[in-house]
Formats: structure tokens, C-alpha cells, sequence
């Protein structure tokens, strides 16, 4: 196994890349492989500097990007919302109100948070799909809001709107 890359840049500002050898120039041609270093393929690198797990790259405008091997480091940030909703008799959930939590915040309700997140470059990909975390506590909150929803059903004939 190979302790770190080998790394060349061509006359068109491509940057390719080999497993470190103790020849080199006994590699085949087809073993360099392409590196490509950000989406746009317009991105002409003039210098790379590397170590043995990482490489950064600067273009012509002057640019720096940044090449991990993959499975070196794995940057994950977790991202969690926290949707406030009221019920209402004859109406069923709706907003909150002007004086309750935002519609969508951080767990303590103090940070209110938007609904699009957009992740903070081209280069970040989410790693699972969203999904509804629901712990005990809301659970059993959930419940008694289902009595709630039940009797006014019961009672006043409205129900939650879907």
C-alpha cells in the first residue's frame, strides 16, 4: 500500500494523480488518473501542493481548493430542525402564532432557523435523506394532542386539517 499520491498538473491546467511508487516512470500512462478539482470544468490549476493524504491546489484567478483522499477525513455536520405548529378547534393545525416560537427553529426555540438550508459548497453532499426523529417526550405529546383532537372532533365536529 501507498503512503501518499503523486501529483502533476498538464500544459492545460489538469491535475492528475498517481499512487506513490518507488519508480515512477515505470507506471503506465493509464494508471495516472484525472483529478478534477471542482465542478466547473473551466478551472485551469497552476500549482499543487500536496502531503501524503491531501493536495491544495491554486488556479489561475488565484483560487485555492482543497483534495482529500477518501477515505481520510469525513466532515459530517448534523443538521436538525424543529417544527412548531398549533392546533386549533374547528381549524386543525395551522402556524404558530406572532408571539409563539417560529415555525421552524433550533431545538430551544431561541434561533429561528429557514426552511431551505443550502449547504456551504458544491463540494458537500448530504449523506442520508431527511427524516422525522420523534423521541418519547414528543411522542407522548403527540398523544395527548391526539385526545385533544378527539374530543373536539367528538364535541364540536372539526377536526385536523391534512
Amino acid at each position: 500500500m501507498s503512503d501518499g499520491w503523486l501529483w502533476v498538473v498538464n500544459s492545460s491546467g489538469l491535475p492528475y494523480c498517481i499512487e506513490q511508487v518507488d519508480r515512477p516512470e515505470l507506471k503506465s500512462d493509464i494508471e495516472w488518473r484525472s483529478c478534477p478539482i471542482s465542478l466547473d470544468e473551466n478551472v485551469k490549476v497552476v500549482s499543487i501542493s500536496c502531503t501524503g493524504d491531501s493536495a491544495f491546489a491554486v488556479d489561475s484567478n488565484g483560487s485555492i481548493y482543497i483534495y482529500l483522499k477518501p477515505n481520510v477525513l469525513v466532515v459530517r455536520k448534523l443538521v436538525e430542525y424543529y417544527q412548531n405548529q398549533r392546533w386549533y378547534p374547528f381549524l386543525g393545525y395551522s402556524r404558530p402564532l406572532p408571539t409563539d416560537r417560529s415555525e421552524y427553529s433550533s431545538e430551544d426555540g431561541v434561533t429561528v432557523i429557514p426552511l431551505l438550508h443550502s449547504l456551504p459548497s458544491e463540494a458537500w453532499r448530504w449523506e442520508e435523506n431527511w427524516a422525522y426523529h420523534v423521541s418519547d417526550t414528543t411522542d407522548k405529546e403527540v398523544g395527548e394532542l391526539r385526545k385533544l383532537e378527539a374530543f373536539a372532533i367528538n364535541h364540536f365536529g372539526a377536526g385536523p386539517t391534512p
